[in-house]
C-alpha cells in the first residue's frame, strides 16, 4: 500500500513534468517566437528549448536516485527519455546552427544558469522555494529571445521582448503563490501583490515612454495589472481554478503581442 502512494501510477512526473503551470511557461516563449517570426531556424531553436524543458524532469530523477543511492523502479524509461531528448537537442540545434549561425546559442546562456540553479533545487528536494521557481520561471522566457535571434530580429528588441517575458512570469508566479495561499487562508498578503504589481506597471510604462519598449507591451501589462485588480477581490475556489485562470489570462498576454507586434519587427 506505502509503495503505491510513493511510485506514480503513470508515467506523469516520471517522464514529463506534472505541473500544468510549467507547460504554460514554455509554451509562451515557443508560440509567440513563432507567431512573431516564423522561421526553419526560430522553428529548430523552439524544438530544441522545448526538448530541453522535457530533458529535464527524468534528469532529476536520476539526480535523486544517485543522491539517494536508492534504485529506480523506472529506470529504463526515465534513461529511454533521456536519450531521445538529447538526440531531439542535438537535431535541432545542429539545424539551428547550420541556418543562423552561433548567436541564438549565446542568448540562451542566462538560462543555462538559471534552470541549473532552479534543477540543483529540484534535485534536493527544494521545488517550491520562492527562490529556484522565481528562477526557473525567469529561464523559461529566454526561449523567445533565442528563437527570435535565430530569425535574425534586432538584439534590442529581442532583449527587451525577453525581459518584459520574464517579468510577466515572475510576477505571475508571486500573484499564483499569493491565491494559492488565499485558499488555504494563509494570512495572504494582497494588498503588498497589488503594490507589487502597481509599482512593476509604472516601471513599465516609464519604460515604454523612455523608447525601447513598445506600446502594445505596456498594454499587455496592464491587462494583466487588470487581472490582478479583479481576481484578488474574488473568492478562490479552488488551486485549479487559480491555474487554469492564469492559463487563461497568459493566453490572453501573448495573444495581445503577438497580433501587436505583427510587422514590426
Amino acid at each position: 500500500m506505502n509503495q503505491s502512494r510513493q511510485e506514480p501510477t503513470s508515467m506523469r512526473g516520471v517522464l514529463w513534468p506534472a505541473e500544468h503551470g510549467a507547460w504554460g511557461l514554455i509554451a509562451e516563449p515557443v508560440l509567440l517566437g513563432i507567431c512573431l517570426r516564423a522561421s526553419a531556424a526560430s522553428f529548430a531553436v523552439g524544438v530544441f528549448c522545448f526538448s530541453a524543458f522535457l530533458f529535464r524532469t527524468p534528469l532529476v530523477r536520476v539526480l535523486k536516485a544517485q543522491r539517494l543511492s536508492s534504485p529506480d523502479p523506472h529506470a529504463v524509461q526515465v534513461h529511454r527519455m533521456l536519450w531521445i531528448c538529447t538526440g531531439f537537442m542535438i537535431l535541432s540545434g545542429a539545424t539551428a546552427l547550420y541556418l543562423s549561425g552561433a548567436a541564438w546559442f549565446i542568448t540562451l546562456s542566462p538560462a543555462a544558469v538559471l534552470g541549473g540553479w532552479a534543477l540543483y533545487a529540484q534535485s534536493r528536494g527544494k521545488t517550491r522555494k520562492l527562490g529556484p521557481e522565481i528562477a526557473a520561471g525567469a529561464a523559461l522566457a529566454f526561449p523567445l529571445a533565442g528563437m527570435l535571434s535565430a530569425g535574425g530580429v534586432d538584439r534590442g528588441i529581442t532583449n527587451t521582448l525577453t525581459l518584459l517575458l520574464a517579468l510577466k512570469t515572475i510576477l505571475g508566479i508571486l500573484f499564483v503563490r499569493e491565491q494559492i495561499r488565499r485558499f488555504h487562508d494563509r494570512k495572504p498578503k494582497v494588498n503588498r501583490m497589488l503594490w507589487i504589481q502597481t509599482m512593476a506597471l509604472a516601471g513599465i510604462g516609464l519604460w515604454w515612454q523612455l523608447g525601447p519598449l513598445p506600446g502594445i507591451g505596456c498594454a499587455a501589462m496592464g491587462f494583466l495589472w487588470c487581472r490582478t485588480m479583479i481576481l484578488s477581490n474574488l473568492p478562490v475556489k479552488s488551486a485549479k481554478q487559480v491555474g487554469w485562470l492564469e492559463v487563461a489570462f497568459s493566453i490572453g498576454f501573448v495573444a495581445m503581442l503577438g497580433v501587436g507586434l505583427q510587422g514590426c519587427l
